[in-house]
């Protein structure tokens, strides 16, 4: 575990693209939780040997860490405690990926072959998935099912007006999401305007990001923010949104009086 100021010899600096170059990003969650914990190629092999041969906790437990969890409506989620399961092309999966800053892993064990993937990287534009799967492709490529032909693609349906992302709104239907919004979970101020025809959120830290639409009232933006939902009173006005992404749902931001 990282302590805070700890110099930590031979760690590599995490970066990522800045223009022409590139910029160190600090990883300021090293203080605490997952974040915190630095490893090498070498122990991280170690523990995905442990998968198959535990001498660190009991096979029992390895295999309490791969049930999956069922929801009330009796699907099963592909997450187990800490763990990601399923299968590739034929081949029982364990996995978990992350990033940080510009730290970029993936951890793959194929226990059916007792044998594995690490990826590891200090760019954050690092594509570990497209690493990992390609070097399964080198290495297990004698135990992996064939990849399943592509389908063809659908013939186009025509969409409904203000259905999905044919839904186009000229810049006096974005004027209606205009104002300062604000959010008293993360005590923050998004500013959102009209920018060439395209819904613009500002943020002092952030700075600005496009909202694309994708349905009326519904609104997707990069840089990690995700959905926004807008929100209006019976009177048709906006007042609101709420934010979710892949770890955060409904977070709300109501509108500020002019």
């Amino acid at each position: 575990m990282h302590v805070l100021g700890q110099v930590i010899p031979g760690s590599g600096d995490s970066y990522a693209r800045a223009g022409d170059g590139y910029t160190r990003v600090f990883d300021n969650s090293t203080i605490q939780g997952a974040g915190g914990i630095y490893s090498t190629v070498d122990d991280l092999a170690r523990w995905l040997g442990n998968w198959s041969r535990p001498t660190v906790g009991t096979r029992a437990l390895l295999e309490r860490m791969q049930q999956r969890a069922v929801l009330s409506n009796g699907d099963t989620l592909g997450y187990a405690l800490g763990v990601t399961v399923d299968r590739e092309r034929g081949l029982r999966r364990v996995q978990h990926g992350g990033s940080s800053a510009g730290y970029r892993t993936a951890l793959i064990h194929y226990p059916e072959v007792e044998g594995g993937i690490i990826v590891q990287s200090n760019f954050a534009g690092t594509n570990t998935a497209r690493v990992a799967a390609e070097l399964a492709e080198v290495f297990f490529a004698d135990r992996l099912a064939p990849r399943a032909t592509p389908a063809a693609p659908p013939t186009p349906v025509r969409a409904s007006a203000g259905s999905g992302a044919s839904w186009q709104p000229d810049a006096a239907a974005l004027a209606a999401y205009a104002g300062r919004f604000y959010g008293t979970e993360v005590e923050a101020v998004y500013h959102l305007g009209v920018e060439a025809d395209t819904l613009v959120l500002r943020h002092r830290r952030i700075g600005a990001l496009k909202l694309q639409p994708r349905a009326p009232d519904l609104f997707i933006a990069a840089g990690g923010i995700g959905e926004l939902q807008f929100l209006r009173d019976a009177a048709g006005r906006v007042t609101g949104f709420t934010v979710s992404n892949g770890r955060t749902r409904g977070v709300r931001f109501d509108i500020m009086p002019e």
